[in-house]
């Protein structure tokens, strides 16, 4: 949790915190999801050393082509984003229904929220 207090802001809403793997790499080690209304932030603690470090930081602004999925019979959200360095997938694995609805909101309410924003603001800028 230091390492994420690093990284975000003290009056950022956190929105979701989870532990997350990535789709096709079961042995990169495990994966832990931070998500603000400001900052999305993923830990990942390596299987040997089992020491956390800043795999992606990002603001979500600077995130595009967001997508998700939730998946009731796997009881997951496929999380997907590009990033300035490439696409990122991610699997947030839900331990019942109720909570991967409740996945589903919280990044609808950062995702939608600040996309909405950007096409707004992209909206009343003038043309160059």
């Amino acid at each position: 949790m230091k390492l994420f207090r690093r990284y975000s802001d003290a009056d950022d809403q956190t929105m979701l915190v989870s532990r997350c793997s990535r789709p096709g790499r079961p042995r990169a080690g495990r994966y832990l999801m931070l998500l603000t209304r400001q900052h999305l932030v993923v830990t990942r603690d390596s299987a040997v050393l089992h020491r956390p470090r800043v795999y992606l930081h990002l603001p979500v602004s600077k995130l595009e082509a967001v997508r998700w999925s939730a998946d009731p019979d796997g009881a997951l959200v496929d999380l997907a984003i590009s990033t300035p360095r490439g696409r990122e997938r991610f699997w947030i694995r839900a331990l019942y229904a109720g909570q991967m609805w409740r996945l589903d909101a919280a990044l609808g309410q950062v995702f939608r929220h600040s996309s909405a924003a950007s096409r707004f603001a992209a909206f009343l800028s003038p043309a160059a």
